[in-house]
């Protein structure tokens, strides 16, 4: 397996993100009211999250990458509701990110052994689930695949079925919600149609 010494430049950049999410943030440990972070913002990820991302980051460096996906699939299959973050680096004043955004980040910036490896364990649990929310016309299957799957061909089928279920039920906002987010995901001949359909949602 290719190790992460020989990843390109770019996918370096992104373990070396993740390898700071992980790192303490300057006086984050005081407890005190000068703290210039303030009570407030003292939010922090839950431990279960902020492990997996030490797993996937630890699997990654040694080119493991079948036990690297399924980390940064446990990140992707956190539920939005619970409102698990990560401290944006170096952000001042204080930001943060979801473990979504994270993990889609990580997710971009996978060399080939990392994308093969998601293709071999996650392509097909996608591509069956994706199978179901069209069959059933479910919104909330789709909109699990698009939320837990983020491959960008899945991605873009499940906003585009999103899109039409939204038209058919004639919600207009979400559907321009949905041709929005399709619209960067198309190429070429694709973007037209989008374009159009969402010019009149």
């Amino acid at each position: 397996m290719r190790r992460l010494a020989t990843a390109p430049g770019p996918v370096l950049a992104a373990f070396a993100a993740a390898a700071a999410l992980l790192a303490p943030v300057p006086g984050a440990a005081a407890d005190s009211p000068d703290d210039e972070r303030g009570r407030l913002w003292q939010v922090r990820t839950e431990s279960v999250p902020r492990n997996d991302l030490k797993e996937f980051t630890r699997h990654a460096e040694r080119g493991e990458w079948r036990a690297a996906i399924l980390r940064l699939q446990d990140l992707l299959d956190v539920p939005p509701s619970r409102c698990s973050v990560f401290d944006v680096p170096g952000s001042r004043p204080p930001r943060f990110e979801s473990v979504a955004a994270t993990a889609r980040r990580l997710f971009d910036g996978l060399p080939p052994d990392g994308r093969a490896a998601w293709e071999e364990l996650q392509r097909r649990p996608a591509e069956d689930l994706l199978a179901r929310g069209l069959r059933t016309r479910s919104a909330a299957d789709i909109d699990e695949v698009r939320r837990r799957y983020p491959a960008a061909d899945v991605r873009r089928r499940a906003h585009d079925a999103l899109a039409t279920l939204a038209l058919a039920a004639g919600d207009f906002d979400r559907a321009a919600v949905e041709l929005e987010a399709l619209l960067p995901l198309c190429a070429g001949a694709e973007c037209a149609p989008v374009a159009a359909r969402l010019a009149f949602a």
